[in-house]
């Protein structure tokens, strides 16, 4: 697999063939499981972003620099932006089956980003550890009893409040069950 470095970026519902030169779409080919919308996956523990989608799709969020070649095949395409690394790819499009190489032309691509300088795995541990203890802590203080019980109080006087529940109902929010009560929240007495 090609690995190609830019280190300065520009300004920054189908799935199609690309040309071989990466840059012009080919005739698209109908795939109804292809999603419509960008796919935007976070993980938050370990500091990534993954964009997956059509390059019309990645292009039109301006994801990717204006002007990039596109990588050929399964290669993939680095670079910086700011604080941030990028990592362009081809991916195998959902549902689809067989050889990768039959996928090899297909517009289908994700957008890896994560911190340029990462944490360490043992550093992020301890950050992610340690805010788990405070917010523990916090849980337990005075000040976290009193935010906790006001909020369940707002939850109970919501629950409790006809106008509101029918609002939700109006908007689709829950459903009706037999009778006047919803689905979605429980009923105090």
């Amino acid at each position: 697999m090609a690995k190609t470095i830019i280190s300065e970026p520009a300004e920054a519902p189908t799935v199609a063939l690309v040309s071989p030169d990466g840059n012009q779409p080919a005739p698209t080919i109908q795939d109804p499981a292809a999603p419509d919308d960008l796919i935007v996956e976070f993980q938050s523990d370990i500091e990534f972003a993954k964009f997956i989608g059509t390059r019309a799709m990645l292009e039109s969020e301006g994801l990717v620099p204006r002007g990039t070649k596109w990588p050929q095949g399964y290669d993939e395409l680095h670079w910086r932006a700011g604080q941030i690394d990028c990592c362009l790819r081809r991916q195998r499009p959902p549902g689809a089956k067989g050889s990768s190489r039959a996928y090899a032309q297909v517009d289908w691509f994700f957008l890896r980003t994560q911190p340029a300088d990462p944490q360490s795995w043992t550093s992020r541990e301890i950050r992610l550890k340690s805010k788990e203890l405070a917010d523990a802590i916090y849980r337990q203080s005075a000040q976290g009893q009193a935010m906790l019980n006001a909020q369940w109080n707002h939850y109970n006087k919501a629950n409790k409040d006809k106008r509101f529940q029918a609002l939700k109902v109006t908007l689709g929010i829950v459903g009706r069950t037999r009778g006047t009560k919803t689905i979605g929240c429980s009923q105090s007495q």
